[in-house]
């Protein structure tokens, strides 16, 4: 009898830091924050006040980094979209295709074995650790390419697409928030405990610029070597997109408030910017790519508790490093064996001197990859070495790479040797371009493309 009773009083002991242990693990989940995350496709920084725009175009989104951190010298690592959602969904440098929606083989929709087979093993997902981590998440998209059949869109809890209107845009990113509300309040009714990480990728920044009349109201002055005319019209209904983005962005942020209960860390970004006609450059194509206006994105970051007060970044950051910043911030670490090259900018948030982590940024341009430091820009492609110097119009003609070499970085060679032997070891020296997503992408599609300025 005595010995039944032991017995039965270890089993409720055991039973009970059991249940302790989890309610710990559970408290730990559910004390992570919210993530709502802005991607602003083709949003140029400096068409933010908080970097120098001078018209007023985003006081909404100038108040939230004044609550939170602006990163000044933030850029991309790639140049289009599916390249830059790469760079930000993995942290990494290497181009992984993951907007890609069918089988090589089959041509037939990828299902979750072969999503898989398109990534390598020390690759893993954001949405993929959030997800396995407690986080719901969701993404709202008007991209063409972010559908719930590619591998990014797959990787989340749920993915709705939202098409982008052929002629006025002036609904569109209105409709996205309006949804994304519902989802939230929804969710909030189901399990208020469980955070949420909401990507939230809008076009109303991107070509071709039809912003509602009343934002329909600005015109640029000529920047720098400007050639055509035509573009002072294109420049300034960006101005009035970005304006209306502001306007509705900022209408979201205020009913997020009173929908989101618990710590929200909302975090504002592009894929990359935009020239419109700077250098007689159009849009973010090489070697548009290469300037300043198409090179060059925000980051803000708001609502995270700060020890410092560093408000203003001024140090080298890019795409790659939001990752691992993000899994920092809420404290995840994850079992999984997988190589990330971008670091955490948390250290920068929380130190009121800074940390000096780098003094350029690499970037990758399809089978071309460079570096930007104070004052220069490099370029290589098969061994043939460019340089664009702050101030000029067009890249110095090109020379040997061997000529020069030892006037170049070391961080520079350093992460190209890097970037090029992982291509050779994924054999994976055809990437698949625009043209070819978009000959896979149903026919009903091409048209949306084809106003995006994708598709000629």
């Amino acid at each position: 009898m005595f010995k039944t009773k032991r017995i039965l009083a270890s089993i409720i002991f055991f039973l009970l830091n059991f249940l302790l242990l989890c309610s710990i693990a559970c408290q730990k989940e559910n004390s992570r924050p919210h993530i709502i995350f802005y991607l602003l496709d083709a949003g140029r920084a400096d068409y933010f006040g908080c970097y120098g725009q001078k018209d007023n175009l985003t006081p909404h989104m100038d108040q939230m980094a004044k609550n939170g951190v602006l990163f000044a010298r933030h850029y991309a690592n790639s140049f289009y979209t599916s390249g830059s959602l790469s760079n930000l969904f993995t942290g990494r440098y290497d181009f992984f295709d993951i907007l890609h929606q069918f089988d090589d083989k089959s041509h037939k929709p990828l299902t979750p074995k072969t999503r898989k087979d398109e990534l390598t093993s020390d690759c893993v997902l954001l949405t993929d650790l959030l997800r396995e981590s407690g986080y719901r998440t969701i993404a709202l998209a008007a991209n063409p390419f972010l559908t719930p059949q590619c591998i990014l869109g797959s990787s989340f809890d749920q993915c709705i697409q939202f098409d982008p209107p052929k002629k006025r845009s002036a609904e569109r990113a209105e409709v996205i928030f309006e949804e994304a509300l519902k989802i939230i309040e929804a969710q909030q009714k189901e399990n208020k405990q469980r955070p949420i990480f909401l990507y939230i990728h809008l076009m109303d920044t991107h070509a071709p610029h039809l912003p509602p009349p009343l934002f329909n109201k600005y015109r640029e002055n000529p920047p720098p070597f400007i050639h055509d005319p035509q573009y002072l019209k294109l420049a300034g209904r960006a101005k009035g997109s970005m304006a209306y983005m502001d306007h509705c962005l900022g209408q979201f942020h205020q009913e997020l408030k009173k929908a989101l209960k618990g710590n929200t860390i909302e975090i504002i970004t592009a894929d990359h910017g935009d020239s419109y006609g700077e250098a007689g450059c159009l849009y973010h194509r090489v070697p548009s790519f290469c300037r300043e206006e198409a090179h060059r994105i925000p980051l803000i970051i708001s609502g995270i508790p700060m020890s410092g007060k560093m408000n203003k970044i001024e140090d080298w950051t890019s795409t790659v490093d939001i990752f691992p910043t993000i899994l920092e911030m809420i404290g995840l670490k994850s079992k999984n064996n997988f190589l990330v090259d971008g670091s955490s900018l948390t250290m920068l948030m929380q130190s009121p001197k800074g940390d000096k982590r780098s003094n350029g940024v690499f970037f990758v341009l399809e089978k071309q990859c460079g570096f930007r430091k104070e004052g220069k820009t490099y370029k290589i492609q098969n061994d043939k070495l460019q340089i664009l110097n702050e101030g000029q119009e067009l890249f110095e003609p090109p020379t040997k790479l061997n000529d020069m070499i030892s006037s170049l970085p070391k961080e520079f060679l350093d992460l190209r040797i890097k970037y090029l032997e992982r291509l050779v070891l994924r054999n994976k020296m055809k990437r698949t371009g625009y043209q070819e997503r978009v000959d896979e992408t149903a026919k009903s599609r091409k048209e949306q493309l084809k106003s995006l300025g994708y598709v000629k």
